[in-house]
């Protein structure tokens, strides 16, 4: 929680487009204390705008000040900045200007890439491959040898082949 006398330089206020998931909440209790009844509230300037206006989502209560950051704050990404007003009688005190940070947001903008697509084709491709060797080697006796980190296969009326791995792929050779 921060405190209302030592509020940071710079808040992170969450990420382009993200709506009442960021909750700020600022000690007011030292503020209280010399402006006893005082009514708070929080503006703000964006990135880019050339006034401030006062935000949404702020509630105080047992010295909390709390901000839910709507929508209307994070829907421009940047640097903006903030000002916590406590007015009382006519008066006002706040904090000067705090900036505030916004991340770009990351929202889909079309189909999943081809990338996806090009696996599932590749993984049928190798079950095609695998059917067919199956189909060939239907009622074929095989002799196996293994040594070397190699497989060698022998069937009958079938060149041999030798099959070794190689990292995390599958090598197969005529032998």
């Amino acid at each position: 929680m921060l405190k209302i006398e030592k509020l940071p330089s710079s808040i992170n206020l969450g990420n382009q487009i993200e709506n009442d998931t960021k909750i700020i909440q600022i000690d007011v209790s030292a503020w209280n204390t010399l402006y006893p009844g005082c009514a708070y509230h929080i503006t703000v300037m964006r990135p880019g705008d050339t006034g401030n206006w006062p935000a949404t989502g702020v509630t105080h209560a047992n010295g909390v000040l709390t901000w839910v950051v709507p929508n209307t704050v994070t829907s421009v990404p940047g640097q903006g900045s903030l000002v916590v007003h406590c007015t009382l009688d006519g008066k006002e005190k706040n904090t000067g200007s705090c900036w505030y940070s916004i991340g770009p947001g990351h929202s889909a903008m079309g189909e999943a890439p081809d990338v996806i697509a090009d696996y599932v084709a590749e993984m049928a491709a190798y079950a095609n491959q695998a059917q067919e060797a199956a189909t060939l080697l239907q009622g074929v006796s095989l002799s196996v040898n293994i040594g070397g980190g190699t497989l060698e296969l022998w069937a009958d009326g079938l060149s041999p082949i030798d099959i070794a791995l190689n990292g995390n792929n599958l090598e197969v050779y005529k032998l």
